[in-house]
């Protein structure tokens, strides 16, 4: 009677041990042995009961899907594995034995993997173009002259007395390409650049003029920046009407107008290198001497006129026509106004702070006599 009874209850684990089995096969690859796989058979256990279409059990698989640790259940209460995904199923790899040497045939246990559409694997339908690399549609409707300038940038965000050499090279080959579009933009950048790095001054200025030696034309566009940087010297009395140029103009100068110190570096430095007109100095120091002039009674605006006498030393200190005697008519006439501001009572100039008025006694120091 115990006999029967441990009979009865292993065949009813048998189901439990068909789907461990095939739990074991699918989820490590072990190769179930020949004479379990001949037991399974034997027991008619499982087929038919794994055959899915598009990922939905068919009517062998049972009709209740029991969402607890039991899995899903058939009809006579046996534990089943859940579906797989759509359009496969399970599979029994069978181990080769020393009498037979099976082959893989197509049964309905077997798991194929899905298979691709044409539509998907087609060339035409690929993100990637054939024997190439995916390019952004937004990289390639970008301008040349802003990738230019983009490299441009990047080099110059790294120039330093350790890379002058590449950085130069690279500029040359990329004026020697014949692309001008990006030159207005080139030099707006390097001015800006040699004005917010007033160290590297001396070392932009020199760039600069070895690139003229090469490339001639960039004498035009340093003469069209000039015109348009001299701004940032001028106190502007009336604003010009909006969406003008002159606007334009007028707000692009107020921008760098916190870079006046470097902008006056660096246009002294290229004025050494003949890069600019004979004039181009006299016209910045005329132009701070003017603007000094409209805020030496304006006690609110002392910190600006500090910021021009600063400016104004700058240059003086730098220009190489000033450091031996004779000097250039207009660095006499400017002495004279220097020496007639210092002389001048300070109730009758209350833009001058102490600090400026020790800023006026260091330019006209600076100046040979």
């Amino acid at each position: 009677m115990n006999t029967q009874k441990t009979v009865s209850k292993q065949d009813r684990m048998l189901p439990v041990q068909v789907a461990a089995v095939l739990r074991i096969r699918e989820n490590t690859g072990i190769e179930c042995p020949e004479d379990i796989l001949r037991r399974i058979d034997s027991l008619k256990i499982g087929k038919g009961q794994y055959q899915y279409k598009s990922g939905i059990p068919t009517s062998n698989s049972g009709n209740a899907l029991n969402t607890m640790s039991n899995g899903w259940r058939g009809q006579r209460g046996f534990r089943q594995q859940p579906p797989v995904a759509a359009g496969g199923g399970w599979s029994i790899r069978r181990a080769p034995s020393e009498n037979s040497l099976h082959r893989e045939e197509d049964s309905p246990r077997r798991y194929r993997s899905p298979q691709t559409p044409a539509s998907e694997s087609s060339p035409s339908a690929s993100p990637y173009p054939q024997g190439g690399r995916y390019v952004s549609a937004i990289v390639s409707e970008k301008k040349v002259e802003d990738r230019i300038i983009g490299h441009i940038r990047a080099k110059l965000n790294k120039f330093s007395p350790n890379n002058y050499d590449g950085v130069k090279s690279f500029l040359e080959q990329i004026m020697s390409s014949g692309e001008t579009e990006f030159l207005s933009e080139f030099m707006d950048l390097l001015f800006t650049k040699a004005a917010s790095e007033e160290n590297f001054c001396e070392l932009y200025a020199r760039l600069l003029s070895e690139l003229t030696e090469r490339f001639p034309f960039l004498k035009i566009e340093i003469s069209t920046i000039y015109s348009n940087f001299i701004l940032i010297f001028k106190e502007a009395r009336d604003v010009p009407d909006q969406g003008s140029a002159d606007y334009t103009k007028f707000l692009e100068a107020q921008g760098r107008k916190k870079f006046r110190l470097g902008y006056s570096h660096f246009l002294a430095e290229i004025y050494n290198k003949n890069l600019l007109a004979q004039d181009a100095i006299e016209i910045v120091v005329a132009a701070i001497m003017d603007s000094l002039h409209k805020l030496e009674h304006d006690e609110t605006n002392t910190l600006l006129v500090e910021e021009y006498l600063v400016s104004l030393y700058k240059i003086v200190t730098t220009l190489t026509c000033v450091k031996s005697a004779p000097v250039p008519p207009y660095i006499v006439n400017l002495v004279d106004t220097l020496k007639t501001i210092k002389g001048k009572p300070k109730t009758d100039t209350p833009g001058y702070t102490v600090k400026s008025r020790f800023k006026v006694m260091d330019i006209i120091d600076a100046i040979p006599n």
